[in-house]
Order: structure tokens, then C-alpha cells, then sequence
């Protein structure tokens, strides 16, 4: 299964370079922001389908967003203790590139 983010961001270019055959510096920038939009929309997935160890994830309550992990039938953040009726959840991001990694910049 691909990633549904990279489904998301795929359509997204899709849809933007099949309206203009010329691209522009303004083309890249907002087809950058739409894809990153649309792949960000698409990482939140059913709380069905989150992982039933004790992974820690983000989950989404319909107010909050919190790290989370389940402890059982319920689900526990260390700041929050247990959330109520979590809807939707996605895997914690990758960590911060290193300095080196890009370019000697802090970023």
C-alpha cells in the first residue's frame, strides 16, 4: 500500500500541471504548498486502523492533537493521561535532520 500521502501529493500534481504547460517559479511555490497541504490532509487516518501495541502515535480527538500510545482498550498521553474518543491518528514524524544533513544550516 503507498503511503497516503504520496497518493495525495501525486493527485495534487496531477491536477496542477495538467492546467498550464509553462511552469513558473510561482507554479513550483504554490504547487508546493498544495501538495504538502494535501499530503499533510492525508496522513490523519481512522483511529480503526491504529496500531493496537503500544506505539506511540498523534492522535486527534476532534479538538487536540496529542502523542499518544495505547494502553489497552484506551489511549494514554503522558501531558493528558487518558483521551476520550480519539478519531483519527497518524505516525509521529521522522526527527529533525542533522546540521550536517543540511548543509552546515540549523533549520
Amino acid at each position: 500500500m503507498t503511503d497516503p500521502r504520496i497518493e495525495a501529493a501525486a493527485k495534487e500534481l496531477k491536477r496542477l500541471f495538467s492546467e498550464s504547460d509553462a511552469a513558473t517559479e510561482s507554479m513550483w511555490v504554490a504547487c508546493a504548498e498544495t501538495v504538502l497541504a494535501a499530503a499533510d490532509a492525508a496522513a490523519w487516518r481512522p483511529i480503526a486502523t491504529a496500531p493496537t501495541d503500544s506505539s506511540e502515535v498523534l492522535v486527534w480527538d476532534g479538538d487536540s492533537v496529542f502523542m499518544a500510545g495505547r494502553m489497552g482498550e484506551y489511549w494514554w498521553s503522558d501531558v493528558e493521561g487518558i483521551i476520550d474518543n480519539p478519531t483519527h491518528w497518524q505516525p509521529l514524524p521522522a526527527p529533525p535532520a542533522s546540521i550536517d544533513a543540511l548543509g552546515g544550516v540549523d533549520g
